[in-house]
């Protein structure tokens, strides 16, 4: 039987199959693309693994078909927008799923299929995010919505900060059971006292601040030129992309936020990052946590922490070896963002000790894997520097750390 069903198979792919491919090849002129996301549904995985495909490949020359499993539409919005590009199956599509599953298993298995984020850390992920135009282009109607909204919220274009952290009750609506987004990870949720400080200065600055994401567990006190959009009845996958399409730039609290700025080509601030490693664009900035060993009350040096990857992303890990995070000041955050307005209002002055710092500091990349992974399995990629700059002040603060 299972010999008889070899065979089969055999002639199917020595005979349909190439007869099928040659005939579409032939009307429609385009090569075949066919991937499989994770399941884990966000919708930083979403961007991050499809948009720089997208960005990469022409869908005028390539039929391009991405299969995701998770259990959820990361955006809808979003979804829409990549589906007139390519074909993008959900999770609901059971029938399609199987088809084309069962179609790469028989006669696809030269193209590529399982899409990791390992697969774009290397050099060419930078140039797709840094020189390449956006999937997502707004219509007319679109952008008439859109702006209706920005009246009635006396939003600006290009006066506004989006901002958003990652919480935990994002998690436990959304049922999140895998291990990297579950209770053992709460302990990189950023401290939203810390934000107070930016929010109350750009505020007064009449610079208004947008409280962005699906939910908002921590309350933030109402004030002029501050609106919780993340609560509010307009919330909606259109405007998490049309706002930020039109703010000044995104804070992103170590949550996906940026990813939406990323896809937009929208600059972003990164604070609270659990790696040495923020931003995709090469003016994005971003500061990061650092690791302490509180027996010794010693701080890692950034080496140091590049050879620990992401091993410290999860709590036991950090119980078991007496390690924690340092959580980025509320002084910290201002000072980042302060530095991102300059340069987008063109008043920053770049001193030649900020160029010689962040020039030492990326001379630490690309590290080589340590003891604790396997080379396939480590966070850093080879030949990739950082897009993004550490934030100066944050630099010269910890300056110490390089060496």
């Amino acid at each position: 039987m299972f010999k008889s069903l070899k065979k089969i198979v055999k002639i199917v792919r020595e005979k349909n199959i190439y007869f099928i491919l040659i005939v579409f090849k032939f009307f429609f002129k385009k090569k075949i693309y066919f991937g499989k996301l994770n399941s884990k549904s966000k919708i930083s995985h979403l961007v991050g693994y499809l948009e720089p495909i997208l960005r990469k490949l022409d869908n005028t020359k390539n039929f391009i078909i991405i299969i995701d499993p998770g259990n959820k539409t990361q955006n809808s919005f979003l979804w829409k927008k990549y589906n007139e590009k390519i074909i993008l199956i959900g999770h609901k599509n059971y029938v399609k799923r199987f088809i084309f599953n069962l179609l790469f298993l028989l006669f696809f298995k030269a193209t590529k299929f399982d899409l990791k984020l390992k697969d774009f850390h290397e050099v060419e992920y930078q140039y797709l995010f840094n020189d390449f135009d956006p999937i997502v282009k707004f219509n007319d109607q679109e952008v008439e919505i859109g702006d209706k909204v920005l009246s009635e919220l006396n939003l600006k274009k290009d006066n506004y900060i989006c901002f958003g952290l990652r919480e935990a009750l994002y998690y436990e609506k959304f049922k999140f059971n895998n291990k990297d987004a579950n209770v053992n990870t709460f302990h990189r949720n950023p401290n939203p006292k810390n934000y107070i400080k930016t929010i109350d200065f750009f505020c007064n600055q009449n610079i208004s601040f947008v409280r962005c994401g699906l939910t908002g567990e921590n309350n933030f006190k109402k004030q002029k030129n501050f609106y919780d959009y993340a609560n509010s009845s307009y919330r909606s996958d259109f405007l998490d992309f049309y706002l930020q399409k039109n703010s000044k730039f995104v804070l992103a609290g170590a949550c996906g936020l940026h990813l939406i700025s990323a896809a937009l080509n929208k600059p972003s601030v990164e604070t609270d990052t659990y790696t040495l490693w923020g931003g995709r664009q090469k003016f994005d900035l971003f500061i990061p946590r650092l690791l302490k060993n509180n027996k010794t009350n010693k701080i890692f040096s950034f080496k140091e922490m590049m050879d620990i990857g992401l091993k410290y992303i999860f709590e036991e890990n950090c119980q078991k070896d007496d390690v924690s995070f340092i959580e980025n000041t509320d002084q910290d955050i201002l000072e980042v963002c302060l530095e991102m307005n300059a340069r987008l209002d063109k008043t920053w002055v770049e001193k030649q000790e900020d160029i010689d710092r962040q020039a030492k500091f990326k001379s630490l990349f690309p590290p080589k894997p340590s003891s604790y992974f396997k080379p396939e399995e480590f966070f850093y990629k080879k030949n990739v520097i950082p897009a993004a700059n550490i934030g100066c002040s944050f630099l010269k603060k910890y300056e110490y750390l390089i060496d």
